[in-house]
Order: structure tokens, then sequence, then C-alpha cells
């Protein structure tokens, strides 16, 4: 069979396939062209917030976007994802209106913006400012019994700061987290950390956010019972000194016994300031 007679052989049932599919063709590019509108929600977001300000409001929260979609790609679209993000660079302390542009709207490329409502939004905004301020110790408990409290230094005994006007408005002093007056040290500074009054407050000074605090006062002198064994004989000794001089004694202290004409007397090392105001040392039984 010649390559002529293939091509001509069934003409007109070939060229009926090619109209149908040619038909087919201009059914399926037409409905791509074809588009519908829509409308959806989206949240309001913002950038390019200038560093010295912060946004204190804004309304509307959220906006109506109408959209033109194609009609085949229609549900195959993720609207959750469609946002609007506001430009705030160049803003000013105070209430200002800013537009809502076409450009804003974060949405995929076969997707097109008709119209936003509403077409602006409404924000409020304040300056981040700075202040000093003095820093108080919160104390709870009672001191001990050997401890006589007159006060206590802190050091540093200002703070610096950070927030907008309406936070730092009404606050004059800052404070740290609480100390118990129980676990004083004597002579020995304790290192507290300063508690910012709200969120919206920072502490710019001292960089750490922490304070030493020194509390004033003396030790009273007190009284220690020491008891120890030295050989065949049991040593009890009372002992009288600041406490952070007796505190820590213990049956070291005795050293041994030495014999004072009829008596013996036990042999000690004692720390400078404490003195042995009683002794006894008796035999102990077999």
């Amino acid at each position: 069979m010649s390559y002529r007679n293939i091509f001509l052989k069934n003409l007109p049932l070939k060229f009926l396939s090619l109209l149908l599919a040619f038909l087919l063709w201009i059914m399926v590019s037409g409905e791509k062209r074809q588009t519908v509108e829509i409308m959806v929600r989206a949240p309001v977001g913002f950038q390019n917030l200038p560093k010295n300000l912060e946004l204190i409001s804004f309304s509307p929260k959220e906006v109506s976007i109408r959209l033109k979609v194609q009609k085949n790609m229609m549900f195959s679209q993720d609207y959750r994802s469609i946002s609007v993000m506001v430009d705030l660079s160049g803003a000013r302390e105070g209430e200002e209106i800013f537009p809502i542009k076409k450009d804003m709207v974060l949405l995929p490329e076969t997707v097109q913006v008709v119209k936003i409502t509403p077409s602006y939004v409404r924000v409020k905004l304040e300056a981040i400012v700075q202040r000093r301020v003095k820093i108080k110790p919160v104390l709870i408990g009672n001191p001990p019994p050997w401890f006589e409290f007159k006060g206590y230094k802190i050091n540093p005994s200002r703070a610096v700061i950070s927030g907008t006007r309406s936070a730092l408005k009404k606050v004059r002093v800052i404070y740290t987290e609480p100390f118990n007056l129980k676990d004083i040290e004597p002579s020995r500074s304790v290192t507290l950390k300063i508690v910012p009054p709200r969120e919206a407050v920072s502490i710019v000074s001292p960089e750490d956010g922490t304070v030493s605090v020194l509390f004033e006062g003396r030790e009273k002198a007190e009284r220690k019972t020491v008891k120890a064994t030295v050989g065949r004989y049991r040593v009890t000794l009372v002992l009288e000194g600041l406490h952070s001089k007796v505190a820590g004694l213990g049956p070291d202290v005795v050293k041994g016994l030495e014999r004072k004409g009829r008596r013996l007397v036990p042999r000690l090392e004692l720390p400078p300031g404490v003195k042995m105001i009683y002794y006894s040392v008796k035999k102990e039984k077999p």
C-alpha cells in the first residue's frame, strides 16, 4: 500500500477526529482563561517598625479582600496563607492612618487583588524612652537572733529602665526578688535579681540585671558548747564569741590536756575573739 493511500484512507473520519480534538482544546484553554471573584478575610501585620517606637494598638485586625482567581484553580489555593503586611517605616509617635495597598497583600502569583475593605489601618504608636529609678530589695522573714539588723547597702542603688511612655509613667521604684533575712551571713553581700514591674519594661542598666546587697548591723556574742574526747577523759567546753567565730567550732579545738597543779586543763586552739568561759574534764568510766 502506498503512503498516499494511507493518508487518504478513511479521510472523513480522520478529519472529524481532528475537529473534535481542536474543539476540546478550545474548551479547555477557554476554561483556563475564565476567572471568578471570591471574598476572603486576611489578618493585618506590620513590618519595618522603627526601633524607637512600639506598636500599642491597631484597627482593624483583619480586612476583607476581593480576589480574582482562575476558575479551574479556585479550589486548589490555600487562602488561609493570605495576609496583609503594612509598611511602618517613617512612622511617628501618636495615632496614624496607613493605607493598605494591593502590593501589601501576600498571595499566590495566580491570584489578583480586586478590592480591599477597609483600605486603611489606624495604628497607635508610642516612643520607647528610658528612665532612672531607685532599686529596693524585697526583704521577708526575720534576721537570726545573733544578728542585730540595722539596714542595708545596695549597689547599684539605681537602675535604668526602658519602655513606652505609658508603661514608665508611674514607675518610680523597682524591686528585687525576695530575700529571707534568716539567711543573712555577716560581712558577706548577696546578689539579687531585679524584677521588671511589667512585661513592657526592660532593664537597661545594670546590664546583668542584678544588684549586690550588704546588710548592716552587728553580730551578737553567743555561747556554744563543745564536747571532745581526749584519751580516757571527756572534755566539755563552753565558748563565747561572735557567731561567725564560734558557729563552726567543734571538738578539733581541743588539742590535748595538760596538768596544772592537781587539775587537768584542756589545751585549746581558738580563733581570735573567742574565749573559754567554762570547762570540765571527767574521766570516763571503764
